[in-house]
């Protein structure tokens, strides 16, 4: 077995893949970006964020999520998608930083089916899925497949709100 061929570089994508992948990237990039930006507009938010390791990860993740929501929106419209993948993956462990359990309630009282799939959806898979896709970056193989597992974590964990879009781009107001 030659080594050469395992240090081979996959082959450059073409323009069309790269306009398409860019195109799925930049209305989510756009809505993280426009979704961080409501952090700012109330910044009493890292104040009600708690105190010890959990509210420390939040304010972690109110002060990154502009940060890599911009990168990913920048990356994807320059058609960067390696790069606008691993910012979006950024969104998506930050997003996993502000679900993670902490003293700020009690969720004792609900039954256990109720908190097993949001607990799933919003603490193992999303992060799970970012490493996947920041692998898949860097390696610069399979770039469909890692904005695909950068896009739906973003899309589940707002889902309301892209039901929302949905029906008012189909109805209208």
């Amino acid at each position: 077995m030659n080594s050469t061929a395992l240090e081979t570089s996959p082959a450059p994508m073409s323009g069309w893949k790269r306009f398409g992948l860019s195109a799925i990237l930049v209305p989510l990039a756009l809505f993280e970006t426009w979704d961080s930006s409501m952090f700012f507009v109330a910044l009493d938010g890292l104040s009600d964020t708690g105190s010890g390791l959990s509210g420390a990860l939040k304010k972690i993740y109110i002060l990154t999520h502009p940060v890599f929501a911009l990168a990913a929106l920048i990356c994807a419209l320059a058609g960067r998608v390696r790069w606008a993948v691993a910012a979006m993956a950024g969104v998506v462990l930050g997003r996993w930083l502000w679900y993670l359990p902490g003293p700020n309630g009690s969720l004792a009282s609900k039954d256990l089916y109720v908190l097993a799939q949001p607990t799933i959806m919003l603490l193992v898979i999303p992060p799970v899925l970012a490493a996947f896709a920041l692998v898949l970056a860097r390696r610069n193989q399979h770039p469909g497949l890692a904005v695909l597992l950068v896009s739906v974590p973003v899309i589940y964990s707002n889902y309301e709100m892209a039901l929302f879009i949905l029906a008012v781009s189909i109805y209208g107001f």
